[in-house]
């Protein structure tokens, strides 16, 4: 019965860092397409 909470526990944090990971991706990409855009109007 412990076993299967800490496994239940393990999964959880493991997905949890997963999601926080592809969130703090999405962050940066989306600073990336602001630079980018900035970029663009100062180069007109």
């Amino acid at each position: 019965m412990a076993k299967a909470i800490t496994i239940a526990l393990v999964i959880s944090y493991l997905l949890d860092r997963q999601v926080k990971r592809r969130i703090e991706r999405a962050k940066a990409r989306k600073l990336e397409l602001e630079n980018q855009r900035i970029e663009q109007e100062l180069n007109k």
